[in-house]
């Protein structure tokens, strides 16, 4: 089941597709195929379902014909499933030129546990199925198949109905769900997504705090404080932490070359604006001289500065008037250098 919402919305998504399968709990069994993907805010778009009897090579074969046949093919497309055998035989063999990833989650938790076999595990495991910087396509910030799991999750339930009534709760679900982002999109005053629009200010205000030089007309060198540098190339659209090019979105270093902001000996001013005097602040000075010394807190005591030549308060060298008799010392004893009588 594709509806026609899913078809004429499927070209404005991102072009990565999750599938996962889950079992039906009703009389007769079977399993529930499912394939969605992110809209343009990051929300789950369902695609389509399928109902078949197991999770084989035939079935998810079948599937992904009905599904190409529905939505058509789409360049640079990602399909983002769990380990079974079954997915990967009908990914390649319907959709030869989509790239194919498994699952990240199941790493990360060999890695997190600390498995004794981890890293014979990672060397073996081919590194483009499951890490975004040796992926073969563009999988954005998809890395799991948790969205597919979260439309099971919302599917649960309704996993215990018969076929029929199973297939009216997914078509009223889907159609609820697009009307209302529908009305929440017609709300919107700006032209991106508001998830997209957070992240671009975020990374643009991240962007204010590193420097950008130009090496040539297309690539900036971009600095920080830490003197570490990233290589922005504008031609090419990358930079060399790799968000650029992976995302599909603007890094902070690619914000900060989009936007640079020189010097002020080198802006255009314009002559109105240069010719532009401005006034002083008017200000009004107060009775007798300006107060220099802190003021004292309430429960502060001020503490007379005491001079020690002479023992006196409330001066200093400078000021002292005191005579002090030569020889004398007050403030120091000389050290006895009496010894013990024998």
């Amino acid at each position: 089941m594709c509806l026609a919402a899913s078809k004429h919305s499927w070209p404005y998504c991102r072009p990565v597709i999750v599938v996962d399968g889950s079992a039906l709990k009703a009389k007769f069994g079977g399993m529930l195929l499912t394939a969605c993907g992110h809209d343009a805010n990051g929300c789950i778009f369902p695609l389509a379902f399928g109902i078949v009897q197991s999770e084989s090579n035939e079935s998810w074969t079948w599937f992904f014909k009905k599904l190409r046949d529905s939505i058509g093919t789409r360049e640079s497309l990602a399909i983002v499933a769990d380990r079974h055998k079954g997915i990967e035989y009908a990914a390649n063999l319907v959709s030869p030129d989509a790239a194919f990833g498994i699952e990240h989650h199941r790493h990360m938790e060999s890695i997190r546990n600390r498995n004794p076999d981890m890293h014979r595990y990672l060397v073996q495991t081919d590194p483009t199925k499951w890490s975004r910087a040796y992926f073969n396509g563009w999988r954005y910030a998809i890395m799991t198949t948790n969205i597919a799991e979260s439309l099971n999750n919302v599917d649960r339930k309704a996993r215990l109905m018969l076929v029929g009534f199973l297939v009216e709760w997914l078509r009223e679900l889907q159609q609820r769900w697009f009307f209302q982002r529908r009305e929440e999109a017609l709300k919107l005053t700006s032209k991106l997504a508001p998830k997209v629009e957070k992240l671009l200010c975020t990374n643009f205000s991240i962007g204010l705090i590193v420097t950008p030089r130009p090496t040539d007309q297309f690539k900036y060198a971009v600095t920080n404080n830490a003197s570490q540098i990233w290589i922005v190339d504008m031609s090419e659209m990358t930079c060399t932490c790799r968000r650029f090019q992976i995302d599909q979105i603007p890094c902070p270093h690619a914000m900060a070359v989009f936007h640079p902001i020189d010097s002020a000996d080198g802006w255009d001013v314009p002559e109105e604006v240069r010719s532009q005097i401005v006034n002083s602040f008017k200000t009004k000075c107060g009775l007798g001289r300006p107060w220099v010394r802190r003021i004292l807190s309430q429960g502060e005591e001020h503490e007379s500065v005491r001079f020690g030549r002479c023992n006196g308060y409330g001066h200093n060298r400078q000021t002292c008037t005191n005579s002090v008799p030569l020889g004398i010392h007050p403030t120091r004893s000389k050290p006895s250098f009496n010894t013990p009588s024998s």
